[in-house]
């Protein structure tokens, strides 16, 4: 077995708050549809059903969930936030995406990464017992996912298109994308534009050279010539604002409940969020948020908690690799980090909108750590990629000056603290 690599610090332990059995709609392998489907549960059900399965056409074919209720969530979830089939027989009998939940194993040459998902209250807390030292019961994870899922190493990193590189030289890259992350005395926006800056610096060598790839950029030119500019707001304008916008539709459809007037109503209602029209009311907020209070919100000047938590989220990605290739929709490279670029912006937005609910401007810690949890589910759930607005997302998202633009306008301001790691942020 491939040995499995844990990030530095990295902690997990279920606090049992059943967010992500109402949050998230759970597939099933064929083997976990047989087991359950021999079962009689719909009399054990606490929220009544009239189905235990949903069957739902998607790109790669028809795939079977459990049925979820739009309030209630996953059918098996209890009202204390235990799982009916883990009371009633035991974890293995769950479904394998239960199991795996929150964690991701990413094949490198070097082994597999175990990555988690920050759509979980407890690992944006990171808190619980150390994942090295979960490590016999994280290999029998790993053994059942390799059952039911083809867990193998890519011959090659896909960068841009159907332009691949070899492991060596995404080598170099990642040392350069870590050095840059980790410059403490920049402003975690400033250091995702150094990334951006040097990610695209590389397309356009590649793309120049011919089907040959060696790096010979220079990260501090690069640095430099960033530092010299000067980083002012440009107010995006409406059809850019939409690739930040549009993700707000998306996550009040998936938090509303569902009914015929819904079916109706709803359309409306994602395309006013993606004009950034209206108001907008999402888990935790205290009452709704007029999105015009966003253009008169202070320049955002971020605590040095926060400041440490986003650099957290980010260092944990690019630990892991997981914003690109298997771990990410098979994304290249450069439109995966792209994508994690857009995950400060929009973190920043649903920050400023928790503020704004809870009666001050500036976002503090939980305002954030609320924002993360939205803007990780919203950012990596597959079904907002597979629409036409997702298609236009990512062809817009494509362009750098672009996200440069809504980085700097969503998330520019004064820090008031710098940190030189997630030491910083490990374990509150």
């Amino acid at each position: 077995m491939p040995e499995l690599q844990y990030p530095d610090d990295a902690r997990f332990t279920c606090v049992q708050c059943g967010a992500c059995c109402r949050d998230l709609r759970i597939p099933l392998t064929a083997a976990d549809y047989e087991r359950h489907s021999a079962v009689t549960w719909l009399e054990n059900l606490t929220h009544k059903s009239k189905k235990l399965f949903d069957k739902r056409r998607e790109r790669q074919g028809e795939v079977c969930y459990f049925a979820h209720h739009p309030v209630h969530g996953c059918v098996f979830l209890q009202p204390d936030n235990l799982c009916l089939v883990h009371s009633a027989k035991g974890y293995d009998y769950k479904a394998l995406a239960c199991k795996l939940f929150p964690f991701k194993f990413i094949p490198s040459p070097d082994g597999i990464r175990v990555a988690r998902k920050f759509h979980c209250p407890a690992v944006i807390a990171n808190e619980g017992e150390p994942l090295n030292k979960q490590h016999k019961q994280l290999s029998k994870l790993f053994g059942d996912y390799c059952q039911s899922i083809q867990c193998e190493v890519p011959s090659a990193v896909m960068f841009y298109h159907d332009y691949a590189i070899p492991w060596p030289a995404f080598a170099q890259i990642e040392a350069t994308l870590f050095t840059a992350i980790e410059i403490g005395d920049l402003p975690l926006y400033k250091r995702l534009l150094l990334c951006l800056r040097f990610i695209h610096a590389c397309k356009i060598e590649a793309l120049g050279q011919q089907g040959t790839f060696g790096i010979e950029l220079d990260p501090q030119k690069i640095l430099c010539e960033l530092l010299q500019e000067n980083m002012q707001k440009r107010r995006p304008a409406l059809g850019e604002r939409v690739v930040v916008t549009q993700f707000l539709g998306y996550l009040v459809a998936h938090y509303s409940r569902r009914s015929v007037w819904h079916s109706l109503y709803l359309p409306l209602r994602k395309l006013s969020l993606a004009l950034g029209i209206g108001h907008v009311q999402l888990p935790g907020f205290t009452h709704p948020v007029a999105l015009s209070q966003l253009h008169n919100c202070p320049p955002w000047q971020p605590t040095a908690e926060c400041e440490a938590l986003l650099h957290y989220y980010f260092r944990q990605k690019l630990l892991t690799r997981d914003y690109f290739g298997p771990a990410c929709f098979k994304l290249p490279l450069v439109a995966g980090l792209n994508l994690l670029v857009l995950a400060y912006p929009l973190t920043v937005m649903l920050a400023r909108l928790y503020a704004l609910s809870r009666g001050h401007v500036t976002p503090l810690l939980q305002d954030v750590k609320d924002a993360m949890y939205l803007s990780d589910f919203a950012c990596y759930a597959s079904d907002i990629w597979s629409g036409t607005a997702g298609r236009l997302s990512a062809f817009m998202l494509s362009s750098p000056a672009l996200l440069e633009k809504l980085v700097v306008w969503y998330g520019s301001g004064t820090s008031t603290g710098t940190p030189t790691g997630e030491k910083q942020y490990a374990g509150k």
